[in-house]
């Protein structure tokens, strides 16, 4: 379930930003945060369902969590276990369960810090490529299209459908009245 959701945001970020002109360095640290963060998402469950796949009995029981006590002679995790499934899934393997455990802790951290960075270069109006407002660089290029040009194009041709005849709404009397009682409205 959680690869089905990561592959989905993934390829969504991907594909929905591969054609546009206007993508932008800030807008892609965001999706690496979102990757670095379900990435993380990803690594946890395979590392909690390898650690649970992987643990074998010590004569007490299985779920004995005796890992944790300072007398007991051996582990009850097997690394060499896990790193061979690892292998097999992903054909790399750590070498050893600190470099397994960093791998884990920075995946999450760098994420979490490029979306921290997408979203203050967001704030900050940090939109374009060289640092220049996107106002700017419309009103030296006209093909350049902002939000913000969209939005009065967009604006300007609701305005436009509205002001058709055929679209303006004529109101019977009587619902107007009933309308007025409600809420009293200044019709002309």
């Amino acid at each position: 379930m959680v690869v089905v959701a990561c592959g989905t945001v993934v390829v969504a970020s991907w594909d929905k930003t591969r054609n546009q002109k206007t993508v932008n360095n800030w807008k892609r640290g965001r999706q690496k945060g979102v990757a670095g963060v379900l990435g993380a998402a990803l690594l946890c469950a395979i590392h909690g369902a390898t650690v649970e796949n992987t643990l074998f009995e010590d004569g007490d029981g299985a779920n004995t969590f005796r890992a944790f006590n300072p007398t007991q002679a051996e582990e009850n995790y097997s690394m060499v276990t896990a790193n061979y499934f690892w292998s097999q899934i992903f054909g790399v393997a750590f070498s050893n369960k600190r470099w397994l455990h960093f791998f884990m802790l920075f995946v999450p951290v760098t994420g979490l810090w490029m979306s921290a960075l997408g979203v203050v270069g967001l704030a900050l109006n940090l939109r374009a490529y060289d640092f220049v407002s996107q106002e700017i660089r419309a009103a030296e290029d006209p093909e350049f299209e902002t939000f913000y040009t969209k939005n009065i194009l967009l604006n300007e041709g609701i305005r436009a459908w509205m002001a058709l005849i055929r679209n303006q709404w004529v109101f019977p009397g009587i619902l107007l009245k009933k309308i007025d009682t409600i809420c009293p409205v200044d019709w002309n």
